[in-house]
């Protein structure tokens, strides 16, 4: 049976938190501060547990700013808060080792958009309906040849199984978004992923097979290609990037 994490953990930190107010100064503490912050570390917690350690900054920083008054911690400015986490998300999706691979017949699952997702060997499953996905976390949907998913203050990851993927829509704000296309095909004439990254980074794990040309518009953004051990094929299908990258990063990744 697959648990809610969201509305588990939401309902302990409330609790946690009604008790936390007998015991220190809140008394200028306001309704809006106290939603704000329950759901920041809602989406803390369950960010922490799919193992996505990239989305961590940014809820952070805004508890931070909530609990700094009535707990006597340091001011910091909020836009200051807000650019160390983006500096933080970044580097957390560029050091961190994507998930390994499992050998050919082992199984495991991970909790990815509120959906277990089974790896057989190199394969990847959803288990449930693709398209679900938790609160506090994202949003999902279109259909596998051309999906859209989006992340906003946390961290996402999503496998693509399309034999025939056209296209698609990333968004993340203030955020990490992880997409594995490793078992994804290409459509014959390629596909084209609209892109747009603010004050986040979203890295792409594609097959060393394809192309992967960047039209993305950079505005004080970066696109990081990595590189491939060998070139594609000249006639292989291009993925080709557009839509833009503010204040974030967009990684490629060939596997």
């Amino acid at each position: 049976m697959r648990r809610n994490w969201f509305w588990g953990t939401f309902l302990l930190l409330a609790a946690a938190f009604i008790l936390a107010t007998r015991f220190m100064d809140f008394a200028e503490f306001g309704v809006g501060s106290a939603i704000g912050l329950l759901l920041c570390a809602a989406v803390l917690v369950q960010t922490v547990a799919s193992k996505v350690f990239a989305g961590v900054a940014f809820p952070l920083a805004i508890m931070y700013y909530i609990l700094h008054t009535p707990l006597g911690w340091p001011h910091i400015n909020i836009w200051m808060l807000l650019l160390a986490a983006l500096l933080a998300t970044i580097g957390l999706a560029i050091l961190l080792p994507k998930k390994p691979r499992h050998a050919s017949g082992q199984k495991s699952y991970s909790y990815s958009y509120g959906v277990d997702v089974e790896r057989d060997g190199d394969s990847v499953a959803p288990k449930d309906d693709p398209s679900a996905c938790s609160a506090g976390r994202g949003e999902s949907g279109g259909d596998d040849d051309e999906p859209f998913i989006s992340s906003s203050f946390s961290g996402v990851n999503r496998y693509l199984q399309s034999q025939n993927l056209r296209g698609g829509t990333l968004s993340n704000k203030f955020g990490a978004l992880e997409i594995y296309m490793n078992n994804a095909k290409l459509a014959p004439g390629g596909a084209t992923f609209n892109i747009s990254s603010q004050f986040g980074a979203i890295k792409l794990y594609v097959p060393k097979e394809w192309q992967v040309i960047d039209n993305l518009t950079k505005s004080f953004g970066t696109v990081d290609m990595k590189p491939r051990f060998s070139a594609a094929p000249p006639d292989a299908p291009a993925l080709t990037l557009v839509g833009s990258v503010s204040m974030g990063a967009v990684e490629v990744v060939y596997v």
